[in-house]
């Protein structure tokens, strides 16, 4: 049976369309949380029109909205299409002034703007005719705290765009209804093409999920900032510092804020090798540094540890073993293969899963002490190339991408998380492994093997060149730690 589609499907733009009753009607695929396809969301898209069309029907008769409120949001969105955010933001704060019972600074058609050129050819000075609002006074409030620069606009553009009567604004967003811009040179329409290389990238096995996922995260949010449907060539020099600005005044984390700037210079870049927008003069500016991001190590009591592993059930009393052992984490745990453990002297030989293809990341052959040998034994699976399997026989960890999505589940985590709640501990799983690497950096003997313990590159010229670290140095920095907690 055929699908059936209650809405119109834009292509171009990811999007579902309707006109009904005079009113069209617009939902994106992004809005109704679906993939960017036909097929995947009309669904969606059927369901949505339903409830619409139930409200619409049933609503009872409004008073009709003021011009303002009609055509101010148009010419908003046309300003945020063409990159002019300050004018969009200028209407925007001028819209909720009027909705929160403000008398709008141009009330009538009448209410026209005499200008006065300098010889140059500038904006002087800016005179609305006599009228009941002192539109200038408002003007001047409106002002304050908006970003300055090259592209600031002046008052009389200002005061035109929220002019609801103003023939060249209507005008512009009638030209801009019929001649939309190519998907393919959106902001939207070519993060979302970048998106699509970085999940075949994930397919390959090339980017990890996680990955993947910071990339999509960070680089929704520069879309959202900039506007999807902005065509690509808006973004020049100014509005790129202007991001890093925002960026820099945002409250999120020091480090989130250099992952934000720096997905989206990689996808601009991206956009330059494509051909479709030149690279910006100053996109990899020196000037754009968000500051040190260094915490305080938290790490947790030997007594802790001990108390954590001795509570434990499960494979759970192993898994806390390995973190501060071998200096694993949950992906490294479940990702442990039988060829990497040596089975005869007691051994875990491999390099850390994150940077598995990475060529100077080393090869660590880690001792195990007596407690985790044992128990790798005791809960060791002999199906499959795994060591560690659930009890269903699936992976502790799970890092997927499902249409698009990143679906995770960790389960050590979950079960550590129930522990430490029973016992009122206030702790993460990353501690034990920070716990280890600090017990050997503070170690006057051991103290170079702490970034080898942590399967890192290495760091210095001589690390890297000169010197290989020392097996039997290594393995007596692990004896040394395991008698830190005693259980050597």
């Amino acid at each position: 049976m055929p699908a059936k589609f209650e809405m119109t499907w834009d292509g171009k733009h990811r999007r579902w369309r309707k006109m009904y009753r005079g009113v069209r009607y617009v939902i994106s695929c992004q809005q109704l949380g679906t993939v960017e396809t036909k097929e995947a969301s009309y669904q969606a898209a059927n369901a949505w029109w339903a409830a619409t069309k139930a409200e619409i029907d049933g609503r009872p008769s409004q008073e009709p909205k003021s011009n303002h409120e009609v055509m101010l949001p148009k010419f908003r969105d046309w300003a945020r299409r063409r990159g002019d955010m300050e004018i969009a933001e200028f209407i925007t704060r001028e819209l909720d002034r009027i909705r929160s019972g403000g008398k709008p600074l141009m009330q009538e058609p009448e209410s026209l703007i005499l200008t006065v050129f300098t010889r140059d050819g500038q904006v002087d000075e800016v005179v609305p005719r006599p009228g009941p609002v002192d539109a200038l006074k408002i003007l001047n409030e409106q002002l304050k705290g908006m970003t300055g620069g090259p592209s600031q606009p002046t008052s009389f553009e200002l005061l035109q765009a929220v002019s609801p009567f103003n023939v060249i604004m209507r005008d512009r967003v009638r030209r801009d209804e019929v001649e939309q811009v190519p998907a393919d040179r959106t902001v939207g329409g070519l993060v979302a093409k970048y998106l699509d290389l970085e999940r075949s990238r994930v397919e390959a096995e090339n980017l990890s999920v996680s990955e993947y996922d910071l990339t999509r995260l960070c680089l929704e949010y520069f879309r959202d900032w900039l506007n999807a449907e902005m065509p690509i060539d808006k973004l020049n020099p100014d509005r790129w510092e202007a991001y890093f600005q925002h960026l820099l005044a945002s409250d999120t984390s020091v480090e989130y804020r250099k992952k934000r700037f720096r997905h989206a210079r990689n996808f601009l870049e991206w956009v330059a090798t494509r051909g479709i927008l030149p690279p910006l003069p100053n996109l990899n500016s020196r000037k754009y540094r968000f500051g040190n991001s260094a915490k305080a190590v938290i790490t947790m009591a030997v007594d802790e540890v001990r108390r954590l592993i001795q509570v434990a059930t499960g494979q759970l009393p192993l898994h806390l073993l390995l973190m501060i052992n071998c200096g694993m984490t949950q992906v490294d745990i479940s990702d442990l293969k039988q060829d990497e453990v040596d089975w005869e002297h007691g051994r875990i030989i491999r390099k850390r899963s994150k940077t598995a293809t990475h060529k100077s990341v080393p090869v660590v052959n880690y001792r195990l002490w007596p407690n985790t040998w044992d128990l790798l034994r005791l809960h060791r699976s002999h199906a499959g190339e795994s060591v560690l399997v659930t009890k269903s026989g699936g992976p502790w960890v799970e890092d997927l991408l499902v249409d698009g999505e990143r679906k995770k589940v960790d389960n050590i985590r979950s079960n550590f998380r129930r522990l430490a709640e029973s016992l009122n501990l206030d702790r993460t799983l990353k501690q034990l492994r920070k716990t280890s690497s600090s017990l050997l950096d503070n170690n006057n003997e051991f103290a170079r093997y702490e970034s080898h313990f942590l399967a890192h590159s290495p760091r210095s010229i001589k690390d890297r060149h000169y010197v290989t670290p020392s097996q039997e140095r290594f393995d007596e920095a692990i004896q040394w730690l395991g008698r830190q907690y005693g259980y050597v």
